[in-house]
């Protein structure tokens, strides 16, 4: 067996994916605005690069 596949197997089964659904109430002027909620869906979600066509 090779290393890869090793790694692979090891691993099988072990992967997530983590959704976040960021909603509006819970920034400033929602209705359950957190502490830091700004900085910490920054650091959540980067911001995108500019799409073409846009300005």
């Amino acid at each position: 067996m090779t290393q890869a596949a090793a790694d692979a197997a090891r691993t099988a089964g072990k992967t997530a994916l983590i959704v976040v659904d960021v909603q509006n109430d819970y920034f400033d002027g929602g209705a359950f605005p957190l502490w830091q909620a700004r900085e910490t869906a920054e650091r959540l979600v980067p911001p995108s690069p500019p799409r073409a066509g846009s300005r």
